[in-house]
């Protein structure tokens, strides 16, 4: 059973306290990008790890990182290139980090405010979500989608940058289980 309770800018999720660790055994996080203008790449990362911290019921913080190494794409050689310069360069920046630490909230929705980092670029994301607690299990769900422009991160992929697209999708469910 879960209960909501608007206030302001918080959003207080009843019975819900302390530290919950992303289960990535039960959680997703999945991309879309278009390539050679209408026809579409979709992948996914396969490691990924992240802990949510709640006070008194209220969301407090959110640390989670993925592992670019994890990428797939259902083409090995295409994960393969990912990983190098000038794509993720996985060498030299293994994991992009993303650092929440206000859940802002109005009737309509939720949406989740942090820094995405990736290759060292760092800029605000604004994540829509839905977050349930389900409290016989003591677990959470989030669910959102966001979109950001890889240009901005410096994803700039060489002579295949104007074959790619600029937009990305991203498409989570998070599973995190009470510790």
């Amino acid at each position: 059973m879960i209960g909501f309770l608007y206030l302001g800018n918080t959003v207080t999720i009843f019975a819900q306290n302390g530290s919950f660790l992303v289960d990535s055994a039960q959680s997703e996080l999945n991309f879309k990008v278009s390539h050679m203008g209408p026809f579409k790449v979709k992948g996914s990362f396969r490691e990924f790890s992240g802990i949510f911290q709640y006070a008194e019921g209220v969301f407090q913080s959110l640390e989670a990182e993925v592992m670019f190494a994890s990428v797939d794409t259902g083409n090995d050689e295409r994960d393969e290139i990912l990983k190098t310069e000038p794509y993720f360069d996985e060498a030299r920046f293994p994991v992009l980090s993303f650092k929440a630490e206000r859940l802002e909230s109005n009737r309509e929705e939720r949406i989740i405010v942090g820094e995405l980092t990736i290759k060292d670029q760092k800029r605000e994301l604004r994540f829509p979500v839905t977050i349930a607690y389900d409290s016989t299990a003591d677990k959470i769900t989030l669910e959102g989608k966001a979109r950001i422009r890889r240009k901005e991160y410096d994803l700039v992929f060489g002579s295949m940058n104007g074959l790619i697209g600029d937009k990305v999708d991203i498409q989570l469910r998070i599973v995190a289980i009470g510790q």
